[in-house]
Formats: C-alpha cells, structure tokens, sequence
C-alpha cells in the first residue's frame, strides 16, 4: 500500500470526492494513514481548482468563440454572469461555495471564474476554505463507513454461528422431503 500515496494526489485532481471515500475508508482498515490522506486529497483538490481556473482564464475564450452559440454564450451574457454571480465579495463566495457543495457544476464555475477573470488569490481564498470543509465532510463520511463495516462484518460472523447451521437443517430437511 506505500504506492497508494502516490496514486491518491492524481486521482483527488480528477475526482475528489468518491476516492476521498475510497482512501478514507482504506484508512480506516488501516491500510494508509488519515492524516496523510486528508492532506494529499485537500491539495489534489486546490490544484484541480487551479488547473480549472487556468483553464479559463487562458483558454476560455477561444472555447467560448467557437462553441459558446451553442449554448447561447455572448460577451453580453458573460458580462451578466459575471455582474450576479462572479462579483468579488459576497457573490463570488456565494457562488463558488454552493458550486462546491452540490458538485454539479463545479467545474463550470471554476472554469467560468478563469473565463471571467475573477481575482486568483480572491478565488484562491475562497476555493481553499470551501476544500478544507469538503474534503473534511468526504475524509469522516468514509472513515466513518469503513467503522461501520467493521460492526456490520462483526455481526456477520457472529450471527453466522447461529444461522448457518439452522440453514444446514433448513436444507437437509427440504432435500430429506423430497426424497
């Protein structure tokens, strides 16, 4: 498991949040360390944030120039965007934590902070406190599961004392019938 560190930034980078469970849960077993796995998940996490936001600001418009009448993109309605959802202050936090919180469209409104060029260390800001939460809810949700696993697994194994040999007889029974 010692490689495992060095796959988990990566993978947080691409998708944080189902192998912060994963790596939580394995930490839980035992198998890597908590603390270990909070850090790596809580950085792959800011630098995917990064990478979107890069994207964006130094790509955005040439990907909106080409395809934004599709989905009826103008320098208009990017303005309009920018004005009520991507003013720094209140708005800005608003709006990239509820993007954080319901994970849907997180990637567009990192992208769209690039696009729109939004403050970097204002996002930065903002991004990195909505991560130190998040990956914090997803590192316990796992961590959690993986103890809960260990119970249920326990009381498997207790109850199959008791419940396999009444299935034995069960099934000796039936057979024993139709015979």
């Amino acid at each position: 498991m010692q490689y495992a560190y060095w796959a988990l930034l990566p993978l947080a980078i691409v998708e944080g949040p189902i192998i912060t469970i994963l790596a939580s849960f394995l930490a839980s077993q035992g198998y890597l360390n908590v603390s270990i796995v909070y850090m790596l998940v809580l950085i792959g996490d800011i630098l995917g944030d990064i990478i979107h936001y890069v994207v964006g600001r130094y790509g955005g418009f040439n990907l909106i120039n080409r395809f934004g009448k599709h989905f009826g993109l103008d320098s208009e309605r990017l303005r309009s965007i920018k004005e009520k959802y991507f003013e720094e202050g209140k708005s800005l936090w608003g709006t990239i934590t509820w993007s954080k919180i319901t994970h849907a469209p997180s990637s567009a409104v990192m992208f769209t902070a690039g696009l729109l060029r939004v403050n970097f260390r204002q996002y930065l800001l903002i991004t990195t406190v909505n991560n130190i939460f998040k990956v914090l809810f997803f590192v316990v949700l796992g961590y959690c599961f993986g103890e809960s696993y260990k119970t249920i697994s326990k009381y498997i194994a207790d109850s199959s004392i008791v419940f396999v040999p009444i299935f034995i007889i069960i099934i000796y029974l039936l057979y024993g019938r139709k015979k």
